[in-house]
């Protein structure tokens, strides 16, 4: 191409025209050898320099999740007022519920036993009052499962000396993709902590037993732990 344009140009030797020939040439050149130039310098930086990545940001993690914080919001809400009231709108209508005394489904019997226990059915005005849970830490185990480690009492009145009872224990919340809850589990340290150390089910009369054994004995509550052992999957028949 600068030959091709050297041909073209009108070239005059007469009065040192010559000069306005050879400027506009060098110019050419000059710019040819920059663009190679240029091109080389790109090159190398294409291979040297990282590239940017073409993959989707990273998720938030669990604990950023608002759905999951909203969660656990209102299960420490509900332990403040021992469910009064109780926001039934974090369960699914077919909740079940399991622990060493009881095992149901459905929120409205899972409303009942939490009524009784805080006073406030016909029942519970005569057998329980001073009805206390404290949830003493909050964890999410994986996306759908929620772990809260706590103490709860109650003043027996049934019997004449009205004894407080004490348990300390953990609940397990599993969670449908809706972050509703579709089954609560509490496991008590008194009655669930196995051989190894992890929590284990067991049969409903170990919890009966280790129940009635507060109502008619000074027994010290225990000593509570803030941390928790990993439910294991083995498990005992109920009775």
């Amino acid at each position: 191409s600068t030959l091709l344009f050297a041909l073209s140009f009108p070239v005059s030797v007469q009065s040192g025209r010559l000069k306005n020939v050879r400027q506009p040439l060098r110019s050419m050149i000059s710019l040819r050898r920059a663009g190679r130039g240029a091109r080389r310098a790109i090159k190398i930086h294409s291979a040297t320099s990282p590239q940017l990545s073409m993959q989707p940001p990273a998720s938030k993690t669990k604990e950023e999740d608002p759905e999951i914080e909203r969660l656990k919001e209102t299960i420490l809400t509900e332990a403040k007022s021992f469910f009064d009231p109780m926001d039934q709108s974090i369960y699914v209508p077919d909740v079940e519920f399991n622990d060493p005394l009881n095992s149901f489904k459905g929120i409205d019997k899972y409303k009942d036993n939490v009524d009784m226990l805080g006073g406030r059915t016909l029942l519970g005005m005569f057998a329980f009052d001073q009805t206390n849970l404290k949830i003493h830490d909050i964890k999410q185990e994986s996306d759908r499962t929620l772990v809260t480690r706590w103490t709860m009492e109650f003043r027996f009145k049934l019997l004449p000396w009205k004894p407080t009872v004490v348990f300390t224990g953990i609940s397990k919340y599993t969670l449908n993709d809706n972050y509703k809850v579709l089954k609560h589990e509490d496991y008590w340290d008194s009655v669930n902590i196995g051989p190894d150390g992890t929590y284990v089910k067991m049969p409903l009369v170990q919890g009966l037993k280790d129940f009635v054994a507060q109502l008619f004995s000074n027994q010290v509550a225990p000593a509570f732990s803030s941390t928790y052992s990993p439910v294991s999957s083995s498990s005992s028949s109920s009775s």
